[in-house]
């Protein structure tokens, strides 16, 4: 986490000193859409905004879809331990019906 926040400080700097040193103004056009006389720097500035607008979507999409896939995990845990006790009860069950039906049948011995 440490490690992307330094890069993304490294790479706004980088993008504001290149924003800063290309100050001429151009026509930018896209698609039908035609501006004249625009600043390089407010276009450069203005694109590495949605870059990184569109990064933090995708991983809010990542983010939300991991925490569904924790709860589905969660609930799957909560079952497997509800078998789990299931199971052992029904062992320590049947150990006692065991244990009691073999005291049952040992065979009865006279004292004298």
């Amino acid at each position: 986490m440490q490690m992307q926040l330094i890069l993304g400080l490294f790479f706004a700097v980088v993008i504001a000193l290149f924003a800063l040193q290309n100050s001429a103004p151009v026509t930018v056009r896209f698609l039908v859409f035609a501006l004249e006389g625009v600043a390089l720097p407010v276009i450069i500035l203005l694109t590495a905004a949605l870059a990184a607008a569109a990064t933090m979507l995708l991983g809010v999409s990542k983010s939300l879809g991991q925490r569904a896939q924790v709860e589905e995990l969660r609930r799957e845990l909560a079952e497997r331990e509800a078998q789990i006790a299931r199971l052992q009860a029904q062992g320590a069950a049947a150990a006692t019906a065991r244990a009691e039906s073999a005291g049952a049948e040992a065979p009865s011995v006279e004292v004298k």
